[in-house]
């Protein structure tokens, strides 16, 4: 494609996405007023949130406790140092903090621009919002602690409200160790720029003012519901499946939400809603860029974990029980099957590897039925009067139980985790090893030129570091080129004291011939792809 082919490509996704997200923001704020108007005036409500917050943790003192170590856990040691932030984090620092809020086209291009036939036009615009307010990715490692807490929180209410009185002790503990220390978890949480996070939060509320409709019938909770399911299926192209599969079983099952104005009815109207925005905002523009679509070497693979054969097994003994007409469906159901569909869908096209972040939605539901079974098949069979002590010590150790099994399996929540910050102190690290000798180099006026290949540090994310020249290698061109610098944009050939930096998965071998004129001057460990500098002799 030419240059005036791009530059109308340009402008065609800039204005469709403009449209379309306006109207969906448009639309969520409408029902946001109309939650807000339907709101009852209670004492819990009018109290303020720290007073909330105080009460709650006096209540569940002990998942106080395990939430603040998680939390403590997810920010110590965290930087800008994730796969795939740095450039977006750079393009932000880069900009100026002080005139803000202003859009981020690096966030935008990162999932409104890529023309290949994928669709998450929202995904990552929480860190874009988060961005307007702090340049501290800490920060942003708090708020993601807040989503995990709340998913928890809301998750194990729900649990408990669908199982009846009387309340459970301990439910709540036992669902936060059963989620918090998941694979999944660890892999989606720990880090910053996975859809899924956001997605998992979504879904979460949506499931839960969802429950909240079906039992109290209110507007508020009906218009929360749509405006959580609205703004998800635009953040990861198969979420609809997860939204909207409650609202269709309970349509096809319950003749009293067979109305055109019913919750259900708004919510499978998101089908179609998705499928113009999918052809308006993706598949035109891929079509028009000639793009290849995106392809996984995963894609129909299959690792399955305990949590997915107890998802199945749960659900075959409940449609057991709905086919002999023993209960009609409710709203477990609409999940469970969604969580389903939605575990399909990934298997068709990247897989289903039970650790990855890919599959939280499918864990959460997973811990609702656990949670679920708890309450309304083992409790019951405790005996009459068992002590809320006893109660709480049996789930918690059955939830331990069930994890120190989990963590002897290939991939645990720990090793994902410490492979997650290992990696980050390797890359921060190694990257300040450069920045280092480029000061050393210059206070000794000597050239200061470094050669990198693309990954995940770029031109923007290096631009930190004081050179003369930065310099990348196109390995498939086999060409070098300053990109920043003295003799920006011109063509450079290798001369003794360049440095070459190579901190993620690049190797020196990369560089063919050319790289045997480079010899290692700093190495970060003896890992495989430990970060490493080379200097040409």
């Amino acid at each position: 494609m030419d240059a005036a082919g791009k530059s109308w490509l340009l402008a065609y996704n800039q204005i469709s996405h403009g449209v379309v997200l306006s109207l969906v923001g448009l639309t969520v704020l409408a029902l946001l007023v109309i939650a807000a108007r339907d709101q009852a005036a209670t004492d819990e409500r009018t109290q303020p949130w720290p007073s909330r917050i105080l009460r709650w943790i006096g209540h569940h003192p002990v998942v106080a406790l395990v939430f603040a170590g998680y939390t403590v856990a997810m920010v110590q040691g965290t930087s800008w140092f994730y796969p795939e932030l740095p450039d977006l984090y750079q393009g932000f620092i880069q900009s100026p903090l002080l005139d803000q809020p202003q859009l981020q086209e690096r966030f935008i291009a990162e999932t409104m621009q890529r023309n290949s036939f994928r669709f998450f036009p929202l995904a990552h615009q929480d860190l874009h919002a988060l961005s307007w307010f702090t340049p501290y990715v800490k920060v942003w490692m708090l708020v993601s602690a807040a989503e995990l807490i709340a998913i928890v929180v809301l998750s194990a209410r729900m649990v408990q409200e669908m199982a009846g009185p009387p309340e459970v002790p301990g439910l709540l503990l036992g669902m936060a160790l059963l989620f918090l220390f998941a694979p999944a978890t660890g892999w989606g949480f720990f880090q910053l720029i996975y859809c899924e996070r956001l997605l998992t939060v979504l879904f979460a509320g949506y499931a839960y003012c969802y429950w909240r409709f079906i039992k109290d019938g209110c507007p508020r909770a009906a218009a929360l519901t749509l405006a959580w399911a609205l703004i998800a299926v635009y953040v990861k192209d198969i979420a609809v499946l997860l939204f909207v599969t409650p609202a269709l079983l309970r349509w096809l099952t319950i003749p009293a939400t067979r109305r055109w104005r019913s919750l259900e009815s708004a919510l499978i109207a998101l089908v179609p809603v998705v499928a113009i925005s999918y052809v308006t905002l993706s598949l035109v523009p891929s079509l028009i860029a000639q793009a290849t679509p995106f392809s996984n070497d995963g894609r129909w693979g299959l690792e399955a974990d305990w949590r997915l054969i107890a998802l199945l097994s749960f659900n075959a003994l409940r449609l057991t029980s709905l086919l002999r007409q023993q209960r009609g469906s409710d709203l477990l159901d609409g999940l469970n099957l969604a969580a389903i569909l939605y575990a399909l869908a990934l298997w068709a096209s990247v897989g289903y590897p039970y650790a990855s972040f890919w599959t939280l939605p499918v864990q959460l539901v997973t811990v609702l039925d656990l949670g679920w079974i708890w309450c309304r098949w083992l409790v019951p069979r405790l005996g009459r009067r068992p002590t809320s002590a006893t109660v709480t010590a049996l789930g918690v150790a059955g939830s331990l139980t069930l994890i120190g099994l989990e963590h002897r399996a290939s991939d645990t929540f720990s090793k994902r985790v410490r492979t997650i910050k290992t990696t980050q102190r390797r890359w921060r690290e190694t990257f300040d090893a450069m920045a280092t000798l480029s000061r050393d180099s210059r206070d000794k006026g000597e050239p200061v030129n470094v050669i990198f290949m693309r990954s995940y540090f770029n031109q923007h994310t290096l631009k930190p570091l004081a050179v003369d020249r930065l310099i990348e290698y196109h390995r498939q061109r086999g060409t070098y080129t300053v990109v920043e610098g003295i003799n920006r944009g011109e063509p450079y050939t290798p001369q003794p004291g360049d440095f070459l930096l190579t901190i993620d998965k690049r190797e020196r071998e990369d560089l063919g011939q050319d790289g045997q004129a480079f010899a290692e001057i700093y190495r970060h460990s003896t890992a495989k792809r430990a970060g490493r500098i080379f200097r040409h002799r």
